[in-house]
């Protein structure tokens, strides 16, 4: 429990996670701009950002700690640490703490963003012509928990990303090459996925397709949570196996 506070400590109770938590409200306010300089209110979409901007974000939730192994290994700390614990603790504390502070930035960015708007703009999808009647919750008028679950997607977003990059970590130790793994992935994903559906047809390609499960709901918009509850899933399968191949590759390294 110690080390899992410590590397806590490390990654979120400084000054570079308070910056970057202010770089991602900040690329939410460089996108909702054109909106806000016609007068826009506050709608559900905007907490969406276009695809620049989610991996731009995404890249700001990866660089709270996935290049954490790469500082251990250059200042000859990995060794010592894991002979007090083990490998296995190291790797699985490591890819919880980068799952953890990756998701905590992006929430805590997004939601700062939505809290400085909403003193300036009524918080209200009235006249909506691009989401009135489509989402669920904004139907029902319940705005702050559709804003709720957009901030919980955007999260894993940042989740699922820095699990990739903290994985490319053990391979690579360039930072430059760690810190650009979000729009490689997900560039690389999005075709290879896509391919794969129309050259089989089958809807498992579709339902694992990782712009499907992080760039929108999954299910519908009238099936938010079960959508949220399915990309949880995913992270944490995805954390699981990323704890297997990390551990794996830094055995060897050792």
């Amino acid at each position: 429990m110690g080390f899992v506070c410590a590397d806590l400590k490390r990654a979120i109770a400084n000054r570079k996670f308070a910056l970057l938590v202010i770089m991602v409200a900040i690329l939410e306010c460089m996108d909702a701009l054109p909106q806000l300089l016609i007068g826009a209110e506050i709608k559900g979409g905007r907490i969406n950002l276009s695809t620049l901007y989610h991996l731009l974000s995404c890249t700001v939730g990866v660089m709270v700690f996935a290049g954490s192994y790469c500082e251990d290994a250059e200042n000859k700390f990995i060794t010592n640490i894991v002979y007090r614990s083990s490998c296995s603790r190291y790797s699985a504390v490591k890819v919880f703490t980068c799952v953890v502070s990756a998701f905590l930035c992006i929430v805590i960015g997004k939601l700062l963003y939505v809290c400085i708007l909403s003193l300036m703009l009524p918080l209200s999808a009235e006249n909506n012509d691009i989401y009135q009647g489509s989402w669920q919750t904004l139907q029902q008028g319940r705005y702050w928990l559709f804003i709720l679950y957009r901030l919980l997607l955007g999260g894993l977003q940042g989740a699922f990303f820095a699990i990739i990059s903290f994985i490319a970590s053990a391979f690579v130790r360039n930072k430059f090459l760690i810190y650009a793994m979000p729009s490689i992935v997900y560039y690389f994903f999005l075709y290879i996925f896509t391919d794969l559906y129309d050259l089989s047809k089958w809807n498992g390609f579709r339902i694992l397709s990782v712009a499907n499960v992080y760039f929108t709901f999954q299910f519908g918009l009238d099936k938010e949570l079960e959508s949220l509850c399915f990309t949880m899933l995913y992270t944490v399968v995805l954390a699981i196996v990323g704890w297997f191949v990390f551990d794996r590759k830094i055995r060897r390294n050792i």
